[in-house]
């Protein structure tokens, strides 16, 4: 997939967690239900934290989160010309982060509502902040190493 596929279906995603958590926050009770399968559920949880919950100031967090998006920005408009997927793994790190950040303000926590092994929780929006990081692990792994030099004369380009 290239760099643009990449991103739609980031926003795409993103797009339906937002319509997703709207439905959730109407409907949903706030117990699960496991009728995915025994190793997931859809269900409800509020984070209020971060990653695994841990626990973060908001104030701190609204700092942080606005530092994240300029260096994701910033890293995304550098990559734009020469290498679009990788901009495309920053954008979808965005992406994905924006969507979160957007339930956080608006309710004061994110919404979670695909539960693992009854041990984690997850929305679209993470899915999309977990492909961007792949994307960039499998752009950056490409990447063909440079030939070290071995300090010999043979190594030195004659003009």
């Amino acid at each position: 997939m290239k760099g643009k596929g990449f991103v739609l279906l980031g926003v795409l995603l993103v797009l339906s967690d937002g319509l997703l958590k709207l439905f959730l926050h109407g409907q949903m009770p706030r117990l699960s239900r496991c009728f995915v399968s025994s190793w997931s559920c859809l269900g409800w949880h509020e984070n209020y934290g971060i990653a695994f919950d841990l626990a973060i100031p908001f104030r701190i967090l609204l700092i942080l989160s606005a530092y994240l998006f300029i260096l994701l920005a910033n890293r995304a408009l550098y990559w734009y010309k020469t290498n679009p997927r990788l901009c495309a793994g920053y954008l979808l790190v965005l992406m994905g982060g924006i969507g979160n950040f957007i339930d956080r303000v608006a309710n004061g926590f994110t919404t979670d509502y695909i539960i693992l092994w009854r041990l984690s929780a997850i929305n679209l929006s993470d899915l999309v902040v977990i492909l961007g990081v792949i994307v960039l692990i499998t752009v950056h792994a490409k990447k063909t190493p440079q030939p070290l030099s071995t300090g010999m004369i043979d190594d030195i380009k004659n003009p």
